[in-house]
């Protein structure tokens, strides 16, 4: 593993329900209150004040609440305009991994998601002996929770440090842990890699069968659904497996858990009234859309850090030609949301108010970060289905909640791939998961650059603690 965690004895801190991670310390001590992991694990309270600790680690600005989604990752996708210098994004954009300032960004991911991974394995290890404080229902929330969260962040570990997938590659990649220990986890080659995700996944689905967000109660079903997309729910794990399965190349179960999904119809699509309308009402994460997103209290001072900010070493931002290319925009304009609601002006500069809103907004969707969109499942059942035709209504379903027209459905299976392709950077611009469209594909030429797509690019350095330490 990565680095040598002092785990005994383990203090966990809780202050306002959330926890955080650091090296020498399992948990940082960062006291209103400090309490021993004993006390903590006494009961159901203390185990979910433990699961909300974790999400709240994974919300954190060096992670999800900025560098691996609207921050870093988005960078080496190459979502911005990065000419200027001074920024500490630069050399990133160039993909220069291993100079100094780029090498910070890329060590912190990997051990924020060590540490979130070390919190999950805590509550796992106690969770079966502690089972009689729960009622059943918690106990199998809270657990498939859990493991819900080791296996999301390992595959994302998995897909930053490792090569594409290749499930003849015996080599030892990155290492998959699933204890408390002093001892070194070692690496896994792939397909090992990508079994435990998938046996972590399996277990919790098995779990999550009465998940409440399944509710019979229909008055409340769209609110449960809404509260339980803060948590790693049934269809979040079906999500994941759906994204894991096309990774590795297995479309056919791909497309059934993407159907999985959409056929649930609880995370509906959104549609103009969501988004237009007041400013402070607009919701420009389409929240209804939300399988599985964090709640980040710092969210809207992460996206000013870097879209509304007169401090070049920080700004993220664009130019109009770029953007108009990016969403097709003719002589006539656009009617396509994405476009309209979701890009404002800052001293004259386009930037991306995705993640953006003004200090009344309601906090339901001003704090969301989406980590899994209903929209993927829509593209990745669009790229497995045999039928052409198939493929391009589901794509026409999505435009169609966009303010867009629809594709012709007669078009060539090349030309559907090159729609997803579009369909990709506009939906998921300043959300990092492009870079790993363009890896599990191969680009070999990443957009809006002369950069080529080869292992150098897609392939992140593990930190230097890693190779001293790691096996």
């Amino acid at each position: 593993m990565i680095m040598k965690f002092k785990y005994t004895p383990i203090y966990i801190t809780i202050a306002l329900g959330m926890l955080n991670s650091s090296c020498n310390k399992w948990l940082d001590v960062k006291p209103k209150a400090e309490v021993h992991q004993e006390q903590l694990f006494s009961t159901a309270t203390g185990f979910k004040d433990a699961l909300y600790g974790t999400y709240s680690l994974m919300g954190r600005n060096d992670i999800y609440g900025g560098e691996m989604t609207m921050g870093f990752m988005s960078v080496i996708s190459h979502d911005y305009d990065l000419t200027e210098t001074r920024s500490f994004y630069y050399k990133a954009n160039l993909h220069k991994y291993t100079e100094l300032d780029t090498r910070g960004y890329i060590d912190k991911i990997w051990e924020r998601s060590y540490n979130a991974i070390s919190n999950a394995n805590n509550i796992l290890a106690q969770i079966d002996g502690k089972s009689s404080v729960f009622g059943a229902d918690d106990y199998r929330l809270v657990k498939a929770e859990a493991l819900g969260i080791r296996a999301y962040l390992h595959f994302d570990i998995f897909r930053l440090f490792a090569p594409a997938y290749d499930a003849a590659n015996s080599k030892l990649l990155v290492p998959y842990i699933t204890t408390i220990s002093k001892t070194p986890t070692a690496s896994s080659p792939a397909k090992q890699f990508i079994d435990q995700c998938f046996a972590d996944l399996n277990l919790a689905e098995t779990l999550l069968a009465d998940d409440p967000i399944n509710s019979p109660d229909k008055a409340t079903n769209t609110d449960m659904a809404t509260r339980r997309s803060n948590h790693f729910n049934i269809y979040a794990v079906k999500a994941l497996k759906a994204r894991i399965y096309l990774y590795i190349g297995d479309k056919v179960n791909a497309l059934k858990y993407a159907d999985e999904v959409i056929n649930s119809k609880k995370f509906p699509l959104v549609v103009n009234s969501a988004v237009s309308g007041p400013e402070e009402r607009i919701d420009r994460t389409f929240s209804s859309e939300h399988v599985f997103s964090l709640y980040i209290s710092d969210l809207v001072n992460n996206a000013n850090m870097h879209f509304r900010t007169t401090d070049a070493r920080y700004l993220l931002n664009n130019n109009s030609t770029a953007v108009k290319a990016l969403y097709e925009v003719n002589s006539g304009g656009s009617t396509d949301y994405r476009y309209v609601y979701l890009w404002k002006l800052y001293n004259g500069t386009p930037f991306c108010s995705k993640f953006w809103q003004l200090d009344e907004a309601p906090s339901n969707i001003k704090y969301l970060m989406p980590l899994i969109r209903v929209s993927e499942l829509y593209y990745i059942a669009a790229e497995c289905i045999q039928d052409t035709k198939a493929g391009f209504n589901y794509l026409n379903q999505i435009r169609e909640h966009r303010g867009r027209d629809p594709l012709n459905n007669s078009g060539t299976k090349e030309e559907l791939q090159e729609e997803i392709r579009k369909e990709y950077r506009k939906e998921f611009f300043a959300e990092g998961q492009t870079f790993f469209y363009y890896k599990r594909l191969k680009i070999t030429q990443l957009p809006d650059s002369n950069i080529p797509g080869t292992d150098n690019v897609y392939v992140l350095p593990k930190p230097e603690l890693e190779t001293e330490y790691g096996k």
